[in-house]
């Protein structure tokens, strides 16, 4: 337990056009998805996986589940694949003192327990 306290860190992925974006000034935030969309510079999924993400951010965080970054706890460095194949560690000043962790991602977390049960978050 100690070694994953010590040694895990926030990990994002994207693709690479996105990260290029991001540093070299072009996209000064890392928005959300909600953000992106109701700001029309990403298109929303389809209908039903849009409206299901929504409804799971509103379960599991309110009001602010729209504005949720989400990150992978790692501990070599490589995030979620499925998100993009480029990986970046943050600075653990930057989520330390304002990190929620789930046991597992959000949408599967609401699904199993059908709703957000305490101690899970």
């Amino acid at each position: 337990m100690q070694h994953i306290l010590d040694e895990s860190r926030a990990v994002i992925n994207d693709n690479a056009l996105f990260f290029r974006q991001f540093f070299n000034g072009n996209r000064p935030l890392y928005n959300t998805y909600a953000m992106q969309t109701e700001a029309q510079v990403r298109t929303a999924a389809d209908f039903a996986n849009d409206s299901q993400r929504r409804m799971v951010e509103a379960e599991v965080f309110g009001t602010l589940g729209s504005r949720i970054r989400y990150a992978a706890l790692s501990l070599d460095g490589i995030g979620l694949r499925s998100y993009g194949s480029c990986s970046m560690v943050l600075r653990q000043q930057l989520c330390s003192n304002l990190a929620t962790l789930t046991e597992e991602n959000t949408f599967e977390l609401v699904k199993h327990h059908q709703g957000t049960p305490s101690g899970y978050r």
